[in-house]
């Protein structure tokens, strides 16, 4: 256990070039948090956006595009999953973390209309702060999975990591020829996207030679969205091998 927190820690410490504070009781203590939009076509797109204390330009910053869960959304969507489960196991990770919220037009996030968006968004982003291109992750959890398994396969030249939590590739990208690095997080005991339909897609990948791991979660229900900070955590050092 004690190792694991030092490698958690030193992993944060290479992020951050060790500007950061062990001090902050909350998370969200670490990162400027604002609400925005941007708009296409006359359709709006609402977002959070989380950028790290420490950033000053220089190191440039990672940028994460953070995709959220399924159900009812609303403009606060985003900042909920910011605030579950994404900045309590990335607290310590120099990036600007952007969750948009999902189009009430499609409702989902694997199709063009909200690539469109998503694209645009990581693009304003980059015009905004000095982003290091080779540092471009997408994640995302259920619906949000299934986004970024869609965004990943389909803009390996944008995104040079993904990290897909409780969700399966959807039929739209299949068969996937094309991904970045992609680190797979899933629980044997998701009763909604079967663990071993998720194990069989990633094995199909590393067969082709496709860099793709999966990481086993024990005992969650897919319900459990903040208990997989845990694991999350564990793809820090994964994300610090790759970069």
């Amino acid at each position: 256990m004690i190792r694991h927190f030092l490698n958690i820690v030193l992993a944060g410490c290479l992020f951050l070039r060790c500007s950061f504070s062990t001090g902050s009781t909350s998370p969200t203590a670490n990162f400027r948090i604002s609400d925005s939009s941007i708009t296409i076509d006359n359709i709006t797109m609402h977002y959070t956006l989380a950028v790290h204390r420490t950033y000053n330009q220089d190191p440039p910053i990672a940028v994460i595009l953070a995709l959220h869960y399924g159900g009812e959304a609303d403009n606060s969507t985003g900042r909920e999953f910011l605030e579950t489960l994404i900045i309590p196991a990335y607290k310590q990770v120099r990036a600007a973390i952007v969750a948009p919220v999902v189009l009430p037009t499609t409702g989902a996030w694997d199709n063009e209309q909200s690539e469109k968006f998503l694209l645009a968004l990581v693009e304003k982003i980059k015009s905004q702060y000095v982003v290091n291109p080779e540092r471009v992750l997408v994640m995302g959890y259920s619906l949000g999975a299934i986004g970024t398994w869609y965004m990943a396969a389909r803009n390996p030249d944008v995104f040079t990591a993904s990290i897909p939590i409780s969700g399966s590739i959807p039929a739209s990208v299949q068969p996937v020829e094309q991904i970045p690095p992609t680190f797979v997080i899933h629980s044997r005991q998701d009763e909604v996207f079967a663990y071993s339909k998720t194990e069989r897609e990633v094995n199909d990948l590393i067969k082709k030679g496709l860099p793709v791991e999966l990481y086993t979660v024990e005992d969650l229900s897919h319900y459990q969205t903040a208990q997989f900070k845990t694991a999350l955590e564990e793809s820090i050092q994964w994300l610090l091998d790759t970069w």
